[in-house]
């Protein structure tokens, strides 16, 4: 029973919430899901069933081992979130009275590329995981 509720957990930790799912192959004979159709997970229940709300409106629980499915890799995080950091060798308050009011969202899409690369490479190891940054919210589109 213990081998089973730490497949359970396991399960649960890779298909949280949220994780978006694409459906390859099922043996459900009932199923009426296309393959290549893409879902949301809602949860994993006691026995280990992947349940997922699929985009074409339907629901379908996928059984890992016996239904071939897989995550639908990020494509790109829109990320809503005070930025705040230290500008090293200025001191702080000079540098907010020369630049207060010039930077806004449409400003920090010139370092987009550099502030993805440095939310990435500073990662905590759980978050490599799940391909996730704590402490921020973020939206897929």
């Amino acid at each position: 029973m213990a081998k089973k509720q730490c497949h359970v957990a396991l399960l649960r930790e890779q298909y949280p919430p949220g994780t978006r799912v694409r459906l390859d192959i099922t043996r459900d004979p009932y199923n009426s899901v296309e393959p290549g159709t893409v879902g949301t997970v809602e949860l994993v229940d006691d026995i280990g069933t992947v349940h997922a709300h699929w985009d074409s409106g339907q629901s379908l629980g996928l059984i890992p081992g016996e239904d071939s499915f897989s995550v639908v890799p990020l494509q790109r995080l829109m990320l809503y979130m005070p930025i705040h950091g230290e500008m090293p060798g200025q001191d702080v308050d000079d540098y907010l009275s020369t630049y207060a009011g010039r930077i806004n969202g449409h400003t920090l899409l010139e370092f987009k590329d550099i502030i993805e690369k440095a939310l990435v490479k500073h990662r905590e190891p759980e978050e490599v995981k799940r391909g996730r940054c704590a402490g921020m919210a973020m939206m897929m589109v």
